[in-house]
């Protein structure tokens, strides 16, 4: 059953992280990094910024090393 909401959308996410790091086998520095990184966007950037940053990775318009 889903029970995200508005209350505790942002700790549902950094759950879902948490558990894509340990499948990547990222060691705690670089989850470290990911979750500051995280808490500066989630300051940062609205809602619609973010679905934006996706879709603008998705079509490719963001690339990483």
């Amino acid at each position: 059953m889903n029970t995200v909401n508005q209350d505790n959308f942002n700790e549902t996410m950094k759950g879902y992280i948490i558990r894509a790091c340990r499948i990547a086998e990222y060691d705690s520095k670089k989850l470290d990094k990911i979750l500051n990184g995280l808490r500066w966007s989630i300051d940062e950037m609205t809602m619609e910024d973010a679905r934006r940053e996706y879709e603008n990775y998705r079509g490719g318009k963001i690339q990483f090393k």
